[in-house]
């Protein structure tokens, strides 16, 4: 099962999301309270803007690899389409399964009318 179908398995394992700040979307084009699928470098990004507040994240669900950007939000959490998993936009972490793994953040701004989005530090 996990060899050939990959069950349990991280799906947003090996993404590379950008070291710098890069901009993905006008600021204009996020609607308020619907999530939005960006592209950088072939590698799906979730936009969620909540009021003032812009959460980006892995767009491919870690669980079974579900377009989050289909998925309802939820408070500040969005669900998944295929099988329910919930994630917080905080910060990933898993609020209901099936996943187990959580979903990598972004660091997100907007700067002169874009929305940049970069990896996240770890605080030192």
């Amino acid at each position: 099962m996990v060899y050939t179908h990959r069950v349990g398995v991280d799906r947003t394992s090996g993404m590379v999301f950008p070291e710098e700040f890069v901009p993905v979307l006008p600021a204009s084009e996020l609607a308020d309270g619907k999530p939005a699928r960006v592209m950088h470098n072939g590698v799906p990004i979730l936009l969620v803007r909540r009021g003032e507040r812009l959460f980006a994240m892995a767009e491919t669900c870690s669980h079974f690899s579900g377009p989050l950007s289909e998925g309802k939000l939820v408070g500040d959490s969005i669900e998944c389409p295929y099988h329910a998993s919930r994630f917080s936009l905080e910060d990933g972490r898993v609020i209901n399964g099936p996943a187990v793994h959580p979903q990598p953040c972004l660091e997100v701004r907007t700067q002169e009318g874009q929305i940049e989005v970069r990896r996240a530090r770890i605080p030192t």
